[in-house]
């Protein structure tokens, strides 16, 4: 096969479609016992072509499979519609790369399951996995008041969160909750929302005070003041 055959699917360094070129591929044709129908498997390693990630694409067609097409010469045609694995999996959302700079091991590791979950597509344990990230980082920073509001309460009251947004991270515990314990799932956007408002506060917390000092160290200080008598 030519090494300059491609394909086009989404990078999860690039986090878009590109072309990928196709390094190698394994193909094999299955039919049933009665040889009425069949299913080809395509398996190929990918090279994105930007990035040059390696990544591994499992393409399937089964003759049962199809779509109606129309083709250049405005006939209509008959053609299977394939479905695609990749691994690693595509990401859904990316880990930011300032997770490392999460202190807390605990936080940080309860964090990196979250997208875990997410990119599998499981937006309950996610959801709940934002609850418990929630959590654990109002805990270890203000002791365990009893309940998910009042931890939030103190949490507020400390200073770790402006008062002016209790209410918007009430409403993600409340998601948090709903997920465990009546099966909610948030479509893609809720949840984007929810895990935007996480970051940020994470990102307050762990990572602006380590890179407000650095600003500090950087900025020269302020020249002291010359009195008038010296002046004169």
């Amino acid at each position: 096969m030519s090494t300059s055959e491609q394909v086009r699917v989404r990078c999860n360094v690039c986090m878009r479609d590109t072309f990928h070129d196709v390094k190698t591929t394994y193909y094999e044709r299955s039919y049933s016992a009665d040889d009425e129908f069949w299913s080809d498997d395509h398996y190929q390693v990918l090279r994105c072509g930007g990035c040059k990630e390696v990544s591994f694409l499992h393409r399937s067609y089964f003759s049962e499979d199809t779509t109606n097409v129309r083709k250049p010469n405005g006939e209509w045609d008959v053609e299977c519609t394939p479905t695609d694995q990749i691994y690693p999996p595509r990401l859904a959302r990316p880990v930011p790369d300032w997770i490392g700079k999460i202190s807390d091991h605990e936080v940080q590791q309860l964090l990196r399951e979250v997208y875990v979950a997410l990119q599998s597509g499981a937006f309950r344990l996610s959801t709940t996995g934002v609850r418990t990230v929630l959590e654990r980082t109002m805990v270890n920073h203000v002791g365990d008041q009893g309940s998910f509001h009042s931890n939030l309460a103190a949490f507020v009251s400390a200073g770790h969160l402006p008062a002016g947004l209790r209410e918007a991270f009430e409403i993600i515990l409340d998601a948090g909750s709903a997920s465990a314990h009546r099966a909610f799932e948030p479509d893609n956007d809720v949840f984007s929302h929810i895990m935007d408002a996480l970051e940020n506060m994470l990102w307050q917390i762990y990572v602006l005070p380590e890179k407000a000092s650095s600003i500090k160290a950087a900025t020269p200080p302020r020249p002291k003041k010359t009195s008038a008598a010296k002046r004169e």
